[in-house]
């Protein structure tokens, strides 16, 4: 169920996403997905200058390919892996009006992905005809942590 902190959490990530797309606005034009993972009051953002790319690709030195909002974000965690396990992630879109996308539910790769890392809860924003919800995604985690992570 979202609470308060989910609204704070992504509303924090609004006002990092609004002034990445200001920044960015003029190489993309389209679309802004961000992410943000949270855990135990550590978090970091992804980004996706929105361009349909397979969620795992990765910049080269020659062309610019984007990775989806939340393998970005992933690749930037830079705390401990196992703290990973049972965190958060708050997805938002951004259109160049400075409305919502539609919706910024991950594909099924990147669910695929956040599982194998034992992310918990997705928290991502939805603007279906023009009514803006939040909604969240459970994702039941199967890893064995000892495994995993030593």
């Amino acid at each position: 169920m979202i609470n308060p902190r989910d609204i704070k959490n992504f509303n924090r990530l609004v006002k990092i996403s609004e002034k990445r797309f200001e920044e960015t606005y003029l190489e993309t034009g389209k679309y802004l997905i961000s992410s943000m993972i949270i855990n135990k009051n550590r978090f970091v953002v992804g980004f996706n200058n929105y361009s349909k790319t397979h969620p795992f690709t990765l910049q080269t030195k020659h062309y610019i390919i984007s990775k989806h909002a939340e393998i970005d974000a992933l690749s930037r965690w830079n705390f401990s892996q196992h703290l990973l396990y049972n965190s958060t992630i708050y997805l938002c879109g951004l259109t160049n009006s400075g409305n919502f996308c539609i919706s910024s539910k991950p594909c099924n790769p990147c669910l695929t992905k956040l599982k194998e890392f034992g992310i918990k809860r997705v928290v991502y924003s939805s603007n279906l005809e023009n009514k803006f919800t939040l909604n969240e995604l459970f994702i039941p985690n199967n890893i064995n942590l000892k495994n995993k992570f030593d």
